[in-house]
């Protein structure tokens, strides 16, 4: 498969084989009755031993393109959450359900959900994971940036849709087996504090612009900011969530996201977290 659903969005994984290799089968999610974008499971683990993890990516419908149909529960139900909602909710609830089945087919697989979920941390979608006991990493006050935390910022109007201010649409969500390895996480900010007319886009610009504008570097990449999560998934590791000391043989992980879902892995190894 070099693709996963129609749309020219689609979520994947980027893997350093160098570090982690893959295991157990990956596995493709779509509900063809939603109109989220497909999702997918793999488990890793590190070259060198630890524990597995698996990484779900994920992009839930937007808020934006409402339905035609002013009854519909995908309308703006005027309660701040945008349109599409019910259908958030409803991928959430589906997605918590195959996870039950164990995708990977793997023993202790240790869940991260990572992308671009549509959806702040107190809208229903996300309260969702949160009453089936998983954890919403970036909006953590231990080891996120809790209540601060943003990734994407909006324009200047302010309407039902979401628009005006910031907050975080991306997102990183562990299982309860997993969370208490995580050490942090947090939003990179390096394309939401941006101006949009260093984005990649054309439209607008001049060729002159175009090339003047451009930079080799990570700045505006995207309009989301990227998500990090380190994780320290040595089997020997006490499994508490309040540690912030990692030993110089412990493996810590990163996976970091962007709107689409796209999820990178490898490892590397930390004496302290700063």
């Amino acid at each position: 498969m070099t693709k996963l659903g129609t749309d020219a969005i689609a979520v994947a994984i980027i893997y350093n084989s160098k570090r982690v290799k893959t295991v157990g089968e990956p596995t493709v999610y779509d509900d063809q009755t939603q109109k989220n974008r497909v999702t997918m499971a793999q488990s890793f683990q590190s070259l060198s031993g630890g524990k597995i993890f698996t990484i779900i990516p994920n992009h839930l419908k937007s808020k934006g393109s409402c339905p035609d149909d002013k009854t519909s529960l995908d309308a703006d139900q005027g309660d701040g959450q945008g349109c599409w909602n019910a259908t958030r909710l409803t991928a959430v609830q589906k997605l918590m359900q195959w996870i039950a089945t164990n995708p990977t087919k793997v023993n202790n697989p240790n869940y991260l959900l990572v992308g671009d979920m549509n959806s702040y941390a107190k809208e229903d979608p996300i309260l969702a994971f949160e009453k089936a006991n998983y954890k919403v990493l970036l909006n953590d006050e231990k080891i996120g940036q809790g209540k601060a935390a943003y990734s994407y910022i909006f324009g200047v109007a302010s309407d039902t849709n979401g628009n005006g201010g910031s907050g975080n649409l991306d997102h990183a969500i562990a299982d309860a087996n997993l969370y208490p390895r995580v050490k942090r996480a947090f939003a990179w900010h390096i394309n939401a504090d941006e101006p949009t007319a260093l984005d990649y886009n054309e439209e607008y610009k001049t060729q002159e612009q175009i090339t003047a504008f451009y930079s080799d570097n990570a700045f505006r990449s995207s309009d989301h900011d990227p998500v990090i999560v380190d994780m320290d998934l040595n089997e020997n590791v006490a499994n508490t969530p309040d540690s912030t000391e990692i030993s110089g043989g412990s493996m810590g992980v990163w996976s970091i996201f962007a709107l689409a879902g796209l999820v990178l892995v490898s490892t590397l190894r930390r004496r302290k977290l700063s």
